[in-house]
């Protein structure tokens, strides 16, 4: 994708930032990356989000929980069977949304700990024709234009 779509001019691949401060007078960011190169810019945009590192839990009494803890960022290899069980769920983001309506379908009982409200609409995928796919891709020059 870098290639074709001449991004390599504007990207540093296996590149670790390691500082970025700010300069009120200036009004810029300066970016220091691990091999010393520095970058100057007005605005710095980190979309590292929460999904770049697992972290699981701690919770009290944890350790001494007998039933299977499983981390949705860390599925486990073996299929899972929730037919029966009593389920709990922590946390409504994107995953814990999407697997609610699927294990409630199996489960005896499920409870869902909420902390705040999520918002989620259909994303509307649907079959794509290799002449829409051949369409899309003729205007990608003229949309990069645009956006």
């Amino acid at each position: 994708m870098a290639d074709r779509f001449d991004l390599r001019k504007d990207i540093s691949f296996n590149t670790r930032m390691t500082r970025a401060s700010y300069d009120e007078q200036a009004a810029r960011w300066t970016i220091t990356a691990e091999d010393g190169r520095q970058w100057s810019a007005q605005y710095l945009v980190m979309c590292v989000g929460q999904l770049s590192m697992t972290k699981k839990p701690d919770y009290p009494g944890q350790a001494d929980f007998k039933g299977e803890i499983i981390h949705s960022g860390v599925w486990p290899k073996h299929k899972v069977d929730f037919t029966g069980k009593r389920v709990a769920i922590i946390g409504t983001g994107s995953s814990g949304m999407q697997m609610t309506p699927v294990i409630a379908k199996l489960a005896k009982h499920l409870t869902v700990f909420q902390r705040t409200p999520n918002f989620s609409i259909p994303a509307a995928n649907a079959p794509v024709s290799d002449e829409e796919d051949r369409q899309v891709k003729a205007g990608y020059k003229a949309r990069r234009e645009q956006a």
